[in-house]
């Protein structure tokens, strides 16, 4: 069975969604995902990249775009820059 070009990319896009379209963590950071209290409700995205030794911050677009908390404590970032977040719209806590 030979596959074409097509049939590969809606094999790479059902395995995106498949993937919950997160992006591509570090291997050492933790994602976790909880329901939120009310009377907020929804879902809490949670990234911890702690003790990493990482000199920047993250690409946004390497963290899911809907992370509510990162953490990135006990790292040697010294700067941030602007933009750092930019496309993370629903970043309340860092």
């Amino acid at each position: 069975m030979r596959l074409m070009a097509t049939d590969l990319l809606w094999i790479a896009v059902v395995l995106l969604l498949l993937r919950g379209g997160r992006s591509a963590l570090p291997p050492d950071c933790k994602y976790e995902e909880r329901s939120k209290r009310p009377p907020e409700g929804g879902l809490d995205r949670k990234v911890v990249c702690s003790n990493l030794e990482l000199r920047q911050v993250l690409e946004p677009e390497r963290l899911p775009n809907r992370t509510v908390t990162l953490i990135l404590s006990n790292n040697k970032i010294e700067e941030l820059k602007n933009g750092s977040f930019a496309g993370l719209s629903a970043l309340e806590r860092l």
